[in-house]
């Protein structure tokens, strides 16, 4: 969300012309993460009004050569320090928020992105890691300014629902990784903890016609391109 103050004065292009508000357009990025066996999301904390004191996504308006993933990029690594990089980590475009009086400063239009990161160092200034499930159903977690809470909501659904088809499971992991390091990945963003190496994890949803990552036991080191299903 912008730390600047947009303008809101209204414009009018001919005679009898409706007045029409200047619109604004900003990313805003919900960066996940396992860590501590949770599914965590990065935040900074505001220092400006409005919302001086809450906890949001980091994001800013849009420069008017940039694209939406090179503005999300750019705003991600000047708010937290991250090295936002395509070789660093996947981004992509998850909704646009467009609510009227979602910023209470101007008309401002959110194209919001989602990122996904193994663990990664701490040192990323004001920036921390909250557990987006105590986030979103802790009635005492913190409040996240503007329309933030409905962003990391729609983020957690969207990786819900794409750890069953895809191979993002292997986005929060490092290479190689191990059978039981994709369980615990699976257990984070369910919310079900995993059980033993060696038993089906409750989290994991049973296959019908597949073998793979059966010639890779648990504790065996397997690459992204085996890790398209939940492993047994």
């Amino acid at each position: 969300m912008p730390d600047a103050n947009p303008s809101t004065t209204p414009t009018v292009s001919g005679p009898g012309a409706p007045a029409r508000c200047e619109i604004q357009v900003s990313v805003d990025v919900a960066i996940l993460s396992i860590r501590d066996g949770a599914l965590r999301v990065l935040l900074v904390q505001r220092t400006q009004e409005p919302y001086a004191g809450h906890w949001a996504l980091p994001g800013g308006l849009m420069e008017v050569e940039e694209t939406p993933e090179d503005a999300a990029r750019r705003q991600l690594t000047a708010k937290t320090g991250l090295d936002a990089s395509e070789q660093r980590f996947h981004l992509e475009q998850l909704a646009t928020y467009a609510t009227p009086g979602r910023d209470p400063r101007a008309r401002v239009v959110s194209i919001a992105h989602l990122a996904f990161v193994p663990n990664v160092d701490d040192g990323m200034g004001d920036a921390r890691w909250w557990s987006v499930d105590e986030l979103l159903e802790d009635p005492e977690a913190p409040q996240l300014a503007f329309d933030h809470r409905e962003i990391v909501t729609d983020a957690r659904e969207r990786v819900r629902a794409k750890i069953e088809y895809t191979t993002l499971a292997a986005q929060f992991v490092d290479e190689p990784f191990t059978i039981a390091e994709l369980r615990a990945v699976y257990g984070a963003v369910w919310g079900i903890c995993p059980t033993a190496p060696n038993s089906p994890a409750p989290c994991c949803r049973p296959r019908t016609s597949s073998n793979r990552n059966r010639a890779a036991p648990p504790g065996h080191p397997v690459r992204r391109s085996t890790a398209a299903a939940p492993p047994r």
